[in-house]
């Protein structure tokens, strides 16, 4: 689903939407929880209103994975997010974990990115 667009300000490629964060079927217009790479640099959490058919798109906020990590963390305090997706997610990170014991630390670290995202 990667759309790219360029011009004399900036270009960005859609790596992958992760969601869409409101319900309005009915426009054109939805606000998305994406990974974005802007002017070919890694690809981080943005948030933005897009019109994906028209390729177009409003201001909206991009995130690093500290921002996005502490903007998690913040959310869950407030009570926000669910219980079982957040224990599902600990023990698949668990159990990944466990089986990357016998590697060296260059290995875990490479598995767990890939496996993670992180």
């Amino acid at each position: 689903m990667a759309k790219k667009k360029s011009s004399k300000e900036f270009s960005y490629d859609i790596k992958e939407v992760i969601g869409i964060l409101d319900n309005n079927a009915e426009s054109k217009w939805r606000k998305y929880l994406s990974f974005i790479s802007w002017n070919d640099a890694p690809p981080k959490i943005d948030i933005r209103n897009m019109n994906l058919e028209d390729e177009r798109m409003s201001s909206g906020i991009t995130l690093n994975d500290n921002e996005a990590d502490i903007l998690t963390d913040l959310l869950i305090s407030r009570g926000y997010g669910s219980i079982e997706l957040l224990r599902e997610t600990i023990s698949q990170k668990e159990n990944i974990m466990k089986s990357l014991q016998s590697l060296d630390e260059e290995k875990k670290d490479y598995i767990y990115e890939i496996t993670i995202g992180e």
